[in-house]
């Protein structure tokens, strides 16, 4: 049940931080990883690390929860837009 696509969405746009529980194989799709940074920025830890590189994702995880900078890849750490959004929250 962990891998059911439908399940893992919805329990990422209700509450982010479920993603914990889904496969690695979800792990790795962009819209439920989109929807669980936007409702919850610190569930960005439990994103595929290719997942952690992409600057829509990472720019609305800091957004929710600025400490999720920690868990973005280097490339984007440095990124002003990022940073400031993570300072800010």
């Amino acid at each position: 049940m962990k891998s059911d696509y439908d399940v893992v969405y919805t329990a990422a746009c209700n509450y982010g931080l479920s993603i914990k529980f889904a496969s690695r194989k979800l792990l790795s799709d962009r819209k439920i990883i989109l929807a669980a940074v936007s409702n919850n920025g610190h569930s960005l830890k439990y994103a595929d690390r290719n997942l952690r590189k992409d600057y829509e994702i990472v720019l609305i995880a800091v957004k929710n929860y600025g400490l999720a900078l920690e868990d973005a890849d280097e490339s984007l750490k440095a990124n002003f837009e990022i940073a400031l959004e993570a300072v800010k929250n």
